[in-house]
């Protein structure tokens, strides 16, 4: 083979090679773009049908209100005035109502339970497309008392229980009141303030949707994608609303002013602390 040969499959090889090069990186270039758009697609997707499943629940809490002098679903309170809650006991219970009921008083979760008992919804609608839960199983839905674990259920509820005469769960909460959203944030004692964006305001986001947000279910039936907890009813020293995943503080307030802005961390001992405080439960791994 000649030298003028040799040089020109050289040049030949160089070339292919500076073109797979640069296939490579249009291909990467491609897929950087594709591959993030192709997710929020489907995250929107997702949050479409959470929406409809949360308005799906809102239309069952309306009819079991209709037939209930239009108060929301709770099962047995507390004897004594009290905030603390609890959930997912006595799953197995055929009579969540009956006094030596093993679903225990001011269960959170059991009011949801007597929508599917009821045939009112599916246990599926509980479940958002954007979380890791399962559906619990419907067979035999009239002789169970609760959802069987914390995987069956990633949305939150209003605890209907509270120690304040004025707190009422029913058709006369105000329209920002949040009745229903994505799982709440495990906090883990930390108050995210008003003022946070970034990570800081994703802390204190449902987990549901990556920290973005959570879609919402208010009093007056509408559904939406919030993206701050500070959505609920809004009050002369909160204008652009309460945070939904916290009480206002520990105990009722005396004044429906709250001191301290970020809220209070809520436990299984800490509820609602005014007639219009949103406090969803239970919070994720709860």
């Amino acid at each position: 083979m000649s030298t003028r040969e040799r040089a020109k499959n050289l040049h030949v090889r160089a070339f292919s090679l500076l073109e797979l090069i640069a296939v490579i990186v249009v291909l990467g270039l491609l897929l950087a773009t594709f591959i993030p758009y192709a997710f929020s697609l489907r995250e929107n997707a997702r949050r479409t049908r959470c929406t409809e499943q949360l308005r799906q629940i809102s239309t069952a809490l309306s009819t079991y209100a209709s037939t209930n002098d239009w108060n929301y679903p709770r099962t047995r309170a507390s004897a004594e005035p009290s905030n603390a809650w609890t959930s997912f006991t006595g799953a197995n219970d055929a009579n969540p109502f009956a006094d030596d009921s093993k679903v225990e008083p001011n269960d959170v979760t059991a009011p949801l339970w007597l929508l599917v008992r009821l045939r009112l919804i599916e246990p599926s609608a509980f479940i958002c497309p954007s979380s890791y839960g399962t559906a619990d199983d419907a067979s035999q839905r009239e002789l169970r008392g609760n959802f069987r674990s914390p995987k069956n259920l990633t949305y939150s509820y209003a605890t209907p229980y509270s120690s304040i005469p004025e707190y009422k769960l029913n058709d006369t909460l105000p329209a920002r009141f949040a009745l229903m959203s994505d799982q709440a944030p495990n906090l883990a004692n930390q108050r995210i303030p008003r003022a946070d964006t970034g990570f800081g305001l994703a802390r204190g986001n449902s987990p549901n949707h990556g920290g973005a947000g959570q879609t919402v279910l208010f009093a007056d039936g509408s559904v939406r994608f919030e993206a701050s907890p500070y959505c609920g009813v809004a009050r002369a020293d909160a204008p652009q609303g309460d945070n939904i995943f916290t009480a206002l503080e520990r105990k009722p307030l005396v004044v429906e002013v709250a001191p301290d802005d970020p809220g209070v961390v809520v436990n299984q001992e800490i509820g609602p602390s005014y007639r219009y405080d949103s406090v969803l439960v239970p919070a994720a791994r709860d």
